[in-house]
């Protein structure tokens, strides 16, 4: 419970924003009023950055204990899952999958706040865009709890189903056809010329991209070394090429997300499998501070 909590307990409007302020005092005022304009545009986008106020309201919800709330149902679970949070990207082998993209709020813990969440976020999303009935909307909220649970099951059992990747030839319907569009339209090639280019036969980022800037000298080596740091960490070979993961460029990554802006991202270009240029690979590297979530566990639940 934050400070002064108590004094806006009778009162949700002054509650929220007492809990948003705490929140986010860490961060800049530009970032801050950014982040808070975003919010604004619909309930949708409002619930998107504000994580922490869905854990203030349901961490001790009792309802948790009617279908779990034992350590048998505890599981690592995304922290901020919702639609949003889903996406198509490409895997090693460079086909285009459908997976969760976003993991910066993820812990161990009971499975139904994953559910509960992505739940709310399929209603405002259909409320947002307003195609759906409500009757709809309750269907498809039943087809998801259901569809969750059948997935529980099979990867419950010890069979070669437990190992799934949702791609254009195992995914079924409109998500199949989504991602054989994005598997034609989106590839290595298109994405690195979105981000970079190529200067004297070597790929640099490209900082006419509005959300690339550029870092200093010693904001550019602290992080090299730091990346280099974690290559160490790495028990891959990289297929036995001692230049797979050199870096080529390291830029600050602006203008992005809703509830994490303010927290430092960049973006880090490293070589491919190859030295051909087209191969290039870019990291995501974000800051990561302690889930929303931590803030309401007691001392032995964050052992």
């Amino acid at each position: 419970m934050s400070d002064n909590k108590k004094l806006f307990l009778n009162n949700r409007k002054e509650q929220i924003k007492h809990e948003l302020k705490i929140q986010n005092e860490g961060i800049s005022t530009e970032h801050r009023d950014e982040k808070f304009e975003k919010m604004s545009a619909s309930p949708y986008a409002f619930y998107r950055g504000s994580n922490h106020l869905y854990w203030e309201d349901f961490y001790n919800d009792w309802r948790i204990s009617r279908y779990g709330g034992t350590a048998n149902t505890l599981t690592w679970i995304n922290g901020d899952a919702h639609i949003y949070n889903y996406g198509a990207y490409a895997n090693h082998n460079g086909q285009a999958i459908f997976c969760m993209d976003d993991f910066d709020d993820s812990i161990v813990a009971d499975y139904q706040f994953d559910l509960w969440r992505m739940a709310i976020s399929i209603v405002l999303d259909c409320r947002e865009n307003d195609v759906f009935t409500r009757t709809e909307v309750a269907k498809a909220l039943i087809e998801f709890a259901q569809a969750y649970r059948e997935e529980v099951t099979i990867h419950s059992l010890d069979t070669n189903e437990n190992d799934v990747h949702l791609t254009k030839d195992t995914a079924t319907g409109v998500l199949g056809d989504f991602l054989e569009k994005v598997e034609k339209k989106r590839n290595r090639i298109k994405m690195l010329g979105k981000w970079t280019k190529v200067v004297d036969g070597q790929r640099v980022f490209n900082y006419d991209n509005p959300k690339l800037v550029k870092l200093s000298d010693d904001e550019y080596g602290e992080l090299k070394g730091l990346m280099e740091d974690y290559r160490a960490t790495l028990e891959v070979a990289f297929d036995g090429d001692p230049d797979h993961f050199d870096i080529k460029g390291i830029a600050r990554r602006v203008q992005s997300g809703t509830g994490s802006l303010g927290s430092e991202r960049y973006y880090v270009l490293i070589e491919g499998d190859t030295d051909a240029l087209d191969d290039d690979v870019i990291l995501d590297v974000k800051e990561q501070g302690k889930a929303p979530i931590y803030q309401h566990m007691n001392e032995d639940e964050k052992k």
